[in-house]
């Protein structure tokens, strides 16, 4: 089956991040887009009982070198996997503006969450 997906981003939107072409971006874009898609999974879980949805992460050719991004991937028939992919989307907690300090503390940008 053929998933649909939509596109979220490299990072939260409010955030920096690595550069397609720089020295640093596979390691840093690996690292950045494999906590991106966690976080989004702490602030947006899969339903319960939804197949066939999910975050992945895709990389992309460009002429500077391939680029990886983050997508939300649900089955377009399943009603369900579709409202939680287009609320993912629409992120309207703004939970995904920003690093969350999980996220934050896998990337070595914060050595100690608050408490």
């Amino acid at each position: 089956m053929k998933l649909d997906s939509l596109t979220i981003g490299p990072a939260p939107w409010n955030e920096d991040c690595a550069m397609v072409g720089c020295s640093e971006y596979p390691l840093r874009s690996r690292n950045e887009t494999e906590a991106f898609k966690r976080q989004i999974l702490r602030h947006y879980p899969v339903p319960a009982g939804v197949d066939h949805a999910g975050v992945r992460i895709c990389c992309n050719p460009h002429e500077f070198g391939t680029y990886r991004e983050v997508e939300v991937a649900f089955n377009p028939v399943c009603e369900q996997a579709s409202a939680w992919a287009y609320k993912v989307e629409a992120d309207p907690k703004a939970a995904l503006a920003r690093w969350d300090d999980q996220a934050k503390m896998e990337l070595g940008l914060l050595t100690e969450v608050a408490v």
